[in-house]
C-alpha cells in the first residue's frame, strides 16, 4: 500500500464505496428493464449479463469500500499514536521546565495561596523541605506589610479586572531571614470565567536588593560621617559630642539604637545613648550588677562592649540572635529588634576610653564597607576627643600659668633672665624682687645689674664660673653666692642657671632661679657639727622595729622635738602625740599602712616642752624579700612656716591690700558673727557706711599714687576714732564701713559719726607737700531697727549714705522707710531710663527765642521731654540728675544733639526761616570723650549748618578743669558753633573767669526774672548781668519771661532776646514749625547777624 492510499481519509473511502454500490444497483435496474424487455416477468436474472455485471460492480464497490475503510483505520491508529507521543513529550518538557532550578514555581488556589503544586527550587528559596513547605501557604510566607496588596490583587482577578500581576515583594522565611523576590502571578479560569488556579513564578532578587540596600546603607553612612564631622566642629564638650554621635547614628546611619560605654577608669558604664532599645540597656545594667554580686567585683568579661574594650579592637556580631557568645542577651535583643551589632573602641590620647555600640535590625548589617566607614567615623571621633582634651589642657595650662604667676609673686624665689653682653642687662626679673627692697623695672631699665647685687668677695668667682660653664657649654649649673638687699643686708642664694646656646655654640640668654638659702646655710653649719648618720637631712627621722619601738633617731628629730636621744630609744612614737587627734585618726593611719604600704599626712605633735607643732609626716614600712616588715621609717617635717604662709594668704584674702583694713569678705564674716551674738543677747549692732567727698578731685589732680596715700591717711584717722571692739573696713575705692558691736546706743553712734566727719574734714598733707581737703558722707543702719541680715543692713546703710550725699555731703543720715522708698523709686527710675533709651520714648520740644526789638523768632532752645507710656510727659528736672549719676546722660545727650540737628536740617529743607537751635551740654558730655569729634560727626551726618548750632553750658561746667574746657570750647568755636552760658548768675559770675572763654551768648537765669518788677534786688542783678554781657561783647538773652512788665524792664535795660511763656511754651516740632512759618516777614540769617551786631554795639 502506497503512501497516497494510506493517506485517503475516512470520508473519501466511504464515498467511493457508496459510489460503486449505487452504480451497480443503478446499472442492474436500468439494464434489466432496458436491455431485456422480453425477459420473463418475475424470473431471476441469473442468466442475464446485466445481472452479473451489476453483481460484479456491486461486489467491486463493496470490496473497494472495505479496502479503503481498512486503510483509513490503520492511518487513524497511527495518527492517534503519534499524537499521544507528542502529548507525552510536551508533558515531559513541561515537567522538566517546572522543575528547573532557576525559578520558584507554584500552582496555587484561593486567596491564601494554598499549594496545588510547587517545584523543588521553591523549597530551596524558602530553606524548607517539601513537606515543611507543603504545610504552609504563599500568604503565610508573605511579609505582613505586603499581604494587603496581595489580597487587593486577588480581588481584582476575582472580579475579572485583571488576569494577574507582576511585582516585587518580600517573603519571611521561618528562620526570620528576608527573601526579596519578583513574583509573576497569572490566573487560569474555568469556561464560566471563575478562577481555576493561579500560576506563580517566583524569582529570587535578594542579591540585587541587598546590593541596593548596601548602596543606600553606605550612602546613609556617608551622610552620618559628614554629619559627624559637622558635630565635631560644633561640639565643645565631650559628653555633648558623644550624645550627638549616638543621635546621628540612629537618625542618619540606619541603626536602631546606639550608646557609648566607658572603661572602668571612667567610673561609668553608660555615657551617652539614643534610640529605642525597649529596655535592652537596662537589662545590660541589671545583668552586670547581678553578675558582679554573684561572681565578685572582678567578673569575667561577657559583654561584647567589654570584650572590645579589653582587646582594644572592634567586635562585630552580624548574627546577634544566634551568636552563642551573647546567649544571655538574646531575649532582650529580640524584644528590641536587634539582629546585628557592632562595638567600636574609642580612644583618647592613644588610650581606649570606651566603645561606640551600634545595633541594626537586619542580620549581616556590618559589611566590610560599613565597617570601614564606621572605623573612619570612630577615628574622627577619636581625633575630636583628642582636640577637645588638648583644648581643655590648654585652658588648664593657661590657668596654671596664671596661678604660677600669682605663686611666683608670692614666692620667695626670684626668677630672672639676662643677656650675655658686656652690661649683663636683665631682660626679666620677677616682681617679688621687692622682698629684697628692689623694683623689677630698675633691673630691666639697666639702673641695676647683677654685679650690683653680688658680694664683692663673690663677684670674681661667680663670673669666672659663668665663663667656665659657657666655654664648656654646660646648659645647666648651680651657683651659690651672696646678694645684697636694698637695706644693705647680704643673703645667701642658690642660683640655678640655664643657658641657651645657638647653633654655633654662642650663648643667647641666661635664665635662672634665685632661692634664698640663708637659713639653709645656717642649718648646714649646725649639721656639719653633728656626727650622725643622718647628717645631710633637715627632716626629723625615726626608725622603729616591726613592733614600732624606736631604735634610731637623727639629730634633726632631736632638735625638732627637744628630747635627748637616750630618752627616745626604746619608746614608741606615741610619745610625740599631741592629743589633738582621736583614735579614729590613728586607726585610719594603720589601715592605710596595711592597705597601701605607706601613710602621709599632716598631724600635730608635741615637743618635750609641751609646744605643739604642725608637721608633715610620712611613714613607710621596709620589708624583706618575703614581704615581712623589718622596720618602719618615719619622717617629720616642720611646716610651721607653711602654716604661717597659709595664715598670711588667708589674711590677704580677708584684708584690703592697700590699707591693710578688713575687706568686704571679712566685713561679711564679722557682721554675721555680730548679728548672731546680738540675736542671742538682744543687743544692738550699728553699721556706718562712709563715702569720701571730693576724693575723685585728688585722683584727677595728683594721680592715683597720691590718692592711695590719702586712703592710707584716712584709714589711720578712722582707726584713731574707734574702740578695739569696733571694726573698720575698706570696701573698695573711697568707700569704708565701720561696724559697732557691744550694744551701742543711738547717741553713741551719732557721736562717733560726728567725730569721724570732723576728723576727715581736717586737711591732709600729702608727700608732695600739698594739702588737700575732703569730707565724708555717712549712712547708718541699726540692728534690729533697720534689718536683721547682713545684706539688709548693708543695703540700708548704703541708701542712707546716698541720702547724706544728696542732702549736701559732710553729714550723716540714719536709714528710714522714706529713704528706702526713695531709693527704690530711684532704682525704678534708672531702670525706666534704660528702657526709655531703647524704646525711643524721648522727645524734643522747642521754645522760641524772640528778638526784643523786632518781636521775631530768631532761635529756639531744644528741651528734652520724656514721654513715658505709663506716666506721660516727664520734665528733665525729674530724671536728669539720675541720668548724670548713672552715666546715661551721655547717650541721652548725644541723641538730643542729633535729633535737634536733624530737625533743623528738615526745617531748612522746608524753606522755613533759618534760626539758631540751642542745645544744653552737660559737664559729663563736655569732659568725657571727644565732644568736638562727636558734634562734628553729628553735623556731618545730619547736614545741619554748624553756625546755626548753639551749645549751652552752665557756669559750673565751665569752671571744671578750666584749661581743658577753654581748649574744647575753642575747638568748637573753630567749627563755627556758637557757645552760650546758661543760668548765668547762679555760679561764679566773675568777669575774670568769663573773659577766658570764647562765649557768644549770656543767658540770665529765670530766677532773676520771675520777681521783676516786684523785687528790686532781682532787677538790679538782671540789669548788672545785661551790662556785664554787653561789656564782654556778648548777646544777652533772658529766660522765663512771663509778663509784659518783665519784658518792658528788660527792653529798657537793653536786653537783646528773651524766651518764656509770654510768647510761647515749649512746643513739639510740628507745632513749632507752624508757629515759625506764620511769622512775617521771614527772618533771614543776615537779619539775625545785623540784630546781633547792633546789640553788641549797644
Amino acid at each position: 500500500m502506497n503512501s497516497a492510499t494510506a493517506q485517503i481519509p475516512l470520508r473519501t473511502a466511504t464515498r467511493i464505496m457508496l459510489f460503486y454500490t449505487v452504480l451497480s444497483v443503478a446499472w442492474f435496474y436500468f439494464s434489466g428493464y432496458s436491455l431485456s424487455p422480453s425477459a420473463t416477468k418475475g424470473a431471476p436474472p441469473f442468466d442475464s449479463l446485466t445481472f452479473w455485471v451489476s453483481l460484479t460492480t456491486f461486489i467491486t464497490g463493496i470490496t473497494v469500500g472495505v479496502f479503503f475503510l481498512l486503510v483509513w483505520r490503520q492511518h487513524y491508529m497511527q495518527h492517534r499514536q503519534a499524537l499521544s507521543r507528542r502529548v507525552a513529550e510536551k508533558d515531559r518538557l513541561l515537567h522538566h521546565f517546572f522543575d528547573l532550578p532557576l525559578l520558584g514555581m507554584a500552582i496555587t488556589t484561593n486567596a491564601n495561596g494554598s499549594w496545588l503544586r510547587f517545584n523543588d527550587h521553591l523549597s530551596t528559596l524558602f530553606n524548607l523541605s517539601r513537606d515543611e513547605l507543603a504545610e504552609l501557604n504563599l500568604l503565610a510566607l508573605t511579609h505582613p506589610d505586603d499581604r494587603p496588596y496581595d489580597r487587593q490583587e486577588w480581588m481584582r482577578m476575582q472580579d475579572g479586572e485583571s488576569q494577574g500581576y507582576r511585582r516585587e515583594k518580600r517573603f519571611v522565611r521561618p528562620d526570620g531571614s528576608m527573601l526579596f523576590a519578583l513574583v509573576d502571578t497569572r490566573c487560569i479560569r474555568h469556561p464560566d470565567g471563575s478562577i481555576d488556579c493561579m500560576i506563580n513564578v517566583i524569582e529570587d532578587i535578594s542579591a540585587r536588593k541587598n546590593s541596593e540596600l548596601r548602596l543606600i546603607r553606605q550612602n546613609n553612612l556617608y551622610d552620618m560621617l559628614s554629619l559627624t564631622n559637622q558635630a565635631i566642629v560644633r561640639s565643645q564638650d565631650r559628653l555633648v559630642l558623644l550624645q550627638n554621635i549616638c543621635r546621628i547614628a540612629v537618625r542618619n546611619g540606619g541603626f536602631v539604637f546606639a550608646w557609648v560605654s566607658a572603661t572602668e577608669q571612667e567610673h561609668s558604664s553608660h555615657v551617652a545613648s539614643y534610640g529605642h532599645d525597649n529596655g535592652f540597656l537596662q537589662f545590660i545594667r541589671d545583668y552586670q550588677q547581678q553578675h558582679r554580686l554573684s561572681a565578685g567585683s572582678h567578673a569575667p568579661v561577657l559583654m561584647p562592649t567589654d570584650r572590645a574594650i579589653a582587646a582594644e579592637s572592634h567586635v562585630i556580631l552580624n548574627h546577634f540572635l544566634t551568636d552563642e557568645s551573647v546567649q544571655p542577651f538574646h531575649e532582650a535583643a529580640t524584644r528590641a529588634g536587634f539582629q546585628s551589632a557592632g562595638y567600636f573602641v574609642i580612644r583618647e590620647k592613644g588610650q581606649v576610653i570606651g566603645a561606640l555600640n551600634l545595633y541594626a535590625d537586619e542580620p549581616d548589617f556590618f559589611s566590610p564597607e560599613v565597617r570601614a566607614t564606621l572605623n573612619d567615623m570612630v577615628m574622627d571621633v577619636t581625633y575630636a576627643l583628642d582636640m577637645l582634651l588638648q583644648a581643655k589642657e590648654r585652658a588648664n595650662a593657661l590657668i596654671a600659668l596664671q596661678n604660677a604667676a600669682e605663686v611666683i609673686d608670692a614666692s620667695p624665689t626670684i626668677l630672672f633672665r639676662w643677656q650675655p653682653n658686656s652690661s649683663w642687662k636683665m631682660e626679666y626679673v620677677s616682681s617679688n624682687v621687692q622682698r629684697w627692697g628692689y623694683q623689677a623695672d630698675d633691673f630691666i631699665n639697666g639702673k641695676l645689674t647683677m654685679s650690683d647685687l653680688l658680694h664683692p668677695e663673690d663677684l670674681q668667682r661667680v663670673w669666672a664660673e659663668v665663663i667656665h660653664h659657657i666655654e664648656t657649654r654646660h646648659k645647666e649649673y648651680i651657683l651659690e653666692c651672696r646678694v645684697r638687699t636694698a637695706a644693705g643686708e647680704y643673703l645667701w642664694v642658690e642660683n640655678h642657671v640655664t643657658t641657651s646656646f645657638d647653633r654655633k655654640g654662642k650663648p643667647q640668654r641666661f635664665t635662672g632661679v634665685m632661692t634664698d638659702i640663708t637659713q639653709q646655710k645656717n642649718n648646714e653649719l649646725q649639721l656639719r657639727q653633728a656626727a650622725i648618720v643622718f647628717e645631710s637631712t633637715r627632716e626629723g627621722i625615726v626608725i622603729t622595729d616591726a613592733e614600732r619601738n624606736i631604735i634610731k633617731v637623727n639629730r634633726a628629730l632631736i632638735d625638732l622635738f627637744g628630747y635627748p636621744e637616750n630618752e627616745l630609744l626604746g619608746q614608741r612614737p606615741r610619745i610625740f602625740h599631741s592629743g589633738k587627734h582621736d583614735g579614729h585618726f590613728y586607726q585610719q593611719m594603720l589601715q592605710a599602712l596595711d592597705e597601701h604600704g605607706f601613710w602621709r599626712g599632716e598631724m600635730w605633735n608635741r615637743r618635750q616642752n609641751g609646744e605643739l607643732l604642725p608637721m608633715m609626716t610620712s611613714i613607710n614600712p621596709v620589708c624583706d624579700s618575703n614581704g615581712e616588715i623589718l622596720y618602719y621609717i618615719s619622717i617629720y617635717t616642720d611646716i610651721s612656716q607653711l602654716k604661717d604662709s597659709e595664715a598670711r594668704l588667708e589674711h590677704m584674702a580677708l584684708h584690703d591690700p592697700l590699707t591693710g583694713l578688713p575687706n568686704r569678705a571679712m566685713l561679711g564674716q564679722k557682721l554675721d558673727s555680730a548679728l548672731q551674738h546680738a540675736m542671742l543677747n538682744s543687743t544692738r549692732v550699728a553699721l556706718l557706711m562712709l563715702d569720701l567727698d571730693h576724693f575723685k578731685n585728688v585722683n584727677d589732680s595728683f594721680g592715683h599714687h597720691f590718692g592711695d596715700e590719702l586712703l592710707h591717711q584716712v584709714s589711720a584717722r578712722l582707726k584713731q576714732q574707734l574702740r578695739e571692739s569696733d571694726v573698720v573696713c575698706r570696701l573698695g575705692g573711697d568707700e569704708f564701713t565701720v561696724l559697732l558691736q557691744n550694744n551701742p546706743s543711738p547717741d553713741d553712734v551719732s557721736l562717733l559719726a560726728e567725730r569721724i566727719i570732723h576728723a576727715l574734714h581736717q586737711p591732709f598733707l600729702l608727700s608732695n607737700a600739698r594739702e588737700v581737703m575732703i569730707g565724708t558722707s555717712i549712712g547708718i543702719s541699726l540692728y534690729p531697727e533697720h534689718g536683721s541680715t547682713a545684706e539688709e543692713l548693708m543695703q540700708q546703710a548704703d541708701t542712707a549714705m546716698y541720702r547724706a550725699k544728696h542732702d549736701g555731703r559732710d553729714g550723716y543720715r540714719y536709714f528710714s522707710e522714706e529713704l528706702f522708698l526713695k531709693a527704690k523709686a530711684r532704682l525704678e527710675l534708672e531702670q525706666r531710663l534704660h528702657r526709655a533709651i531703647t524704646g525711643q520714648e524721648f522727645k524734643v520740644f522747642y521754645q522760641p527765642q524772640i528778638s526784643i526789638k523786632t518781636n521775631q523768632i530768631i532761635g529756639a532752645e531744644a528741651l528734652l521731654r520724656w514721654d513715658d507710656p505709663e506716666y506721660g510727659l516727664i520734665p528733665p528736672s525729674e530724671f536728669i540728675s539720675v541720668a548724670e549719676e548713672t552715666g546715661l546722660i551721655q547717650n541721652i545727650g548725644e541723641w538730643v544733639l542729633y535729633e535737634t540737628c536733624r530737625q533743623g536740617r528738615d526745617w531748612l529743607d522746608q524753606h522755613l526761616p533759618p534760626i539758631n537751635l540751642a542745645v544744653n551740654l552737660s559737664p559729663l558730655q563736655l569732659h568725657h570723650g571727644d565732644v568736638r569729634q562727636l558734634i562734628g560727626t553729628i553735623l556731618h551726618n545730619s547736614g545741619f549748618p554748624a553756625h546755626h548750632l548753639e551749645l549751652e553750658l552752665t557756669e559750673s561746667a565751665l569752671m571744671e578743669q578750666q584749661e581743658e574746657t577753654v581748649k574744647i570750647l575753642q575747638g568748637l568755636r573753630q567749627q563755627g558753633i556758637r557757645i552760650a552760658i546758661d543760668d548765668f548768675g547762679t555760679g561764679y559770675s566773675s568777669l575774670a573767669y568769663l573773659k577766658q572763654f570764647p562765649l557768644d551768648v549770656l543767658k540770665i537765669d529765670k530766677r532773676f526774672v520771675e520777681d521783676i518788677p516786684h523785687e528790686r534786688d532781682d532787677m538790679e542783678i538782671a540789669a548788672t548781668i545785661v551790662a556785664m554781657g554787653h561789656s564782654l561783647r556778648l548777646t544777652v538773652l533772658a529766660e522765663g519771661v512771663e509778663t509784659k512788665a518783665q519784658l518792658e524792664f528788660l527792653e529798657q535795660q537793653g536786653c537783646d532776646y528773651y524766651q518764656g511763656y509770654l510768647y510761647s511754651m515749649p512746643l513739639p516740632a510740628e507745632e513749632f514749625a507752624q508757629l515759625l512759618s506764620q511769622q512775617n516777614p521771614p527772618v533771614t540769617q543776615a537779619h539775625i547777624g545785623k540784630l546781633r551786631e547792633s546789640a553788641q554795639i549797644a
